[in-house]
C-alpha cells in the first residue's frame, strides 16, 4: 500500500511538495492549477474530491449559491449519491472551530452550501461538535 507524493503533487494537484514538506492545496489553488474545471461542460468527476473542491471554488469565486446549484445540476452532482456522501464525510472530517478567525474556510463554505441548498441538506446529515 501507500501513495506516491509526486502523483499527489504533479498529477492530482492535491498538495504541493517542496524541500521534504507537503502542504494541502485549497480548492481555489487546485482550480487555478487546472486540477479540475468549474465549467460544467469540461468537468469530470473522476474523483469525488474534485467535485467537492469545484463547488467550494465556485462558491468562493462567485459567492453565489445559484452558480453552485447550476453547476451541480449541469454536472449531475445533485443526483450523485456518492458525491453527497463525500460532502457528508468532509463535513465530519474537517474540524468545526468556534473562533471565526481560526475557522477553516472549506468547512465554512461547505456548511454555507449545506445550509442554503435543500438539494444537499436533503441527502447530507450534518452534526459536528465545536472545537473551542
Amino acid at each position: 500500500g501507500g501513495f506516491n507524493v509526486s502523483d499527489l503533487d504533479k498529477t492530482h494537484k492535491l498538495l504541493s511538495a517542496s524541500g521534504g514538506t507537503c502542504k494541502l492545496l485549497t480548492p481555489t489553488q487546485r482550480w487555478k492549477k487546472r486540477a479540475f474545471s468549474i465549467e460544467a461542460k469540461d468537468f469530470s468527476c473522476r474523483y469525488l474530491v474534485d467535485g467537492i473542491h469545484a463547488i467550494v471554488a465556485i462558491y468562493e469565486e462567485e459567492n453565489d449559491i445559484q452558480a453552485v446549484r447550476k453547476f451541480m445540476q449541469d454536472t449531475n452532482l445533485v443526483t450523485n449519491d456518492n458525491f453527497m456522501k463525500a460532502i457528508e464525510v468532509a463535513l465530519k472530517a474537517i474540524p468545526r472551530i468556534g473562533d471565526e478567525k481560526k475557522r477553516i474556510s472549506e468547512e465554512r463554505n461547505l456548511l454555507d452550501l449545506w445550509s442554503a441548498m435543500d438539494e444537499i441538506k436533503a441527502k447530507v446529515v450534518y452534526e459536528q461538535l465545536t472545537i473551542l
